[in-house]
């Protein structure tokens, strides 16, 4: 199998399996859908940030110090599954990969916008400890994840 390592941090290999755009998710009942969004209202919202290693800036913040704008981060957890149970239960917006905001979406609980930013492409990627590079049953499920993700990307 060959693999694209991207970086990534001190023990930790990643694959990039595919790029997608980014949206802006919130809970269907959040008070900020009667306006649009605009950059300045975006900022002013209070945002959940996904950071699996908990430091550093997400992609969308490296947007905005270039753009010399800031937002309200106002928590950050370790994975897309928690920050969507607390933005349905919240009036926390997060953005995120597409794919996972229709998936969120479908469950009737948020509402997808596109950011009043140009975010470009975020890419998804798997990742894992370097201590089960070797692993048999980690590597059949490694080229499971990136067969399923081909396919997806794909439009199959």
């Amino acid at each position: 199998m060959v693999a694209l390592i991207d970086e990534a941090p001190a023990g930790i290999q990643r694959r990039r399996l595919y790029d997608e755009e980014l949206v802006t998710l919130m809970r269907a009942q959040h008070p900020a859908l009667g306006r649009k969004l605009t950059l300045e209202h975006f900022l002013a919202l209070e945002h959940i940030v996904v950071s699996v290693t908990g430091v550093g800036p997400a992609p969308v913040d490296e947007v905005l110090a270039r753009m010399g704008q800031t937002r309200r981060v106002k928590l950050r957890v370790p994975n897309f599954f928690a920050a969507a149970e607390i933005a349905a239960r919240s009036d926390l917006v997060m953005t995120l990969p597409s794919s996972l905001a229709r998936a969120a979406a479908t469950l009737g609980r948020f509402v997808a916008l596109p950011p009043p930013l140009d975010l470009g492409l975020f890419t998804m990627s798997l990742a894992w400890h370097a201590r089960q590079q070797d692993a048999p049953r980690h590597i059949w499920l490694r080229r499971a994840i990136v067969a399923a993700a081909t396919d997806m990307s794909s439009g199959n």
